[in-house]
């Protein structure tokens, strides 16, 4: 069992290794580290119906806007890790926990 343990844990390592490096691309720098929590915020969108004109192969039907509603949005938490790699490109990645606890400012990934 404990071999078990060990491959999961050493795959694990390589995934977030893969993930912070931009799936194989160089390896990136780490300058921010930011927390996002789980949240939902309403939003105000068209409300719409289907009207249908006609019969038979002459049958038209499209969406009408029929008033607005509001609709609720929720957002899942994200452990967001600010990359540069050495081209200058900027990444945003949202990571597990632990790799975004294990990682540091200025750590080369």
């Amino acid at each position: 069992m404990k071999s078990h343990h060990r491959l999961v844990s050493g795959t694990a390592g390589a995934v977030a290794a893969l993930i912070l490096t931009g799936c194989g691309s160089e390896p990136a720098t780490v300058i921010d580290k930011t927390y996002i929590p789980r949240g939902t915020t309403w939003v105000t969108k068209d409300k719409t119906v289907t009207r249908c004109t006609g019969t038979g192969k002459n049958r038209r039907c499209r969406e009408v806007v029929v008033g607005q509603k509001r609709v609720r949005e929720t957002r899942s938490e994200c452990w967001r890790l600010t990359l540069r790699e050495d081209d200058g490109d900027i990444l945003t990645k949202c990571v597990s926990a632990g790799v975004y606890l294990k990682a540091k400012i200025g750590d080369r990934r």
